[in-house]
């Protein structure tokens, strides 16, 4: 939760919901990015009938760029590729290029757009999606 605090861009979920909600749910994927037990970031994937939602990402502001995101989704990928999903989606804040690049270079694909989806700051969310 610390490093989802930090991160403006990340969904805020509150502390019930990691606890109960997300590790308790065999319908999800949570994938922890660690070095020497330091929590670098982490990732949060929810199957629907073999369409995977990427829910969040977040990587500790002082260490991004180094691939950790990439790292996170790209075995994301391999994963749900396993479990035979046909594809993922996800929802990204228009003015977070830096995610959109990453994504883009990943293979997702535009696909819509929510007019106000976000809040705080208000913003308009991209729809992408990446078929398996």
């Amino acid at each position: 939760m610390e490093i989802a605090q930090k991160t403006p861009q990340a969904a805020q979920w509150a502390n019930l919901h990691y606890n109960e909600d997300l590790l308790q749910n065999e319908s999800r994927i949570v994938l922890v990015a660690c070095e020497e037990e330091q929590v670098m970031g982490f990732l949060v994937a929810r199957d629907a009938a073999q369409e995977w939602e990427l829910e969040n990402i977040v990587v500790d502001v002082s260490i991004q760029r180094r691939k950790i995101a990439t790292t996170l989704l790209e075995e994301l990928i391999r994963q749900v590729k396993i479990k035979h999903g046909a594809c993922i989606h996800l929802e990204v804040r228009t003015q977070n290029n830096p995610a959109i690049s990453l994504y883009r270079k990943l293979g997702f694909q535009m696909t819509g757009q929510r007019i106000n989806y976000y809040s705080n700051p208000q913003e308009d969310a991209l729809l992408l999606r990446r078929d398996l």
